[in-house]
């Protein structure tokens, strides 16, 4: 029998306090910052992406990735 297709529940509380904007400048930064195999080994690292196909991915498209990652992850919203 085939699995029926379940979406997970994101559930995001914002946070505007002057705290949470400069952590979530600073992670955005470092991950500006990274070199190109850096960020080709955190996407693997994260499990974003398989390490074979991670090289076939531009590189803005792998940032971007880390980006919402560390947002979702790291509470920056």
């Amino acid at each position: 029998m085939k699995k029926t297709f379940k979406a997970k529940r994101v559930r995001v509380v914002i946070d505007n306090t002057a705290k949470t904007q400069k952590r979530r400048r600073q992670v955005l930064g470092r991950i500006d910052g990274l070199s190109e195999a850096q960020i080709r080994e955190a996407a693997v690292t994260a499990k974003l992406a398989k390490a074979e196909t991670v090289k076939k991915v531009p590189i803005s498209l792998l940032r971007q990735m880390m980006r919402d990652y560390q947002t979702l992850r790291g509470n920056l919203l």
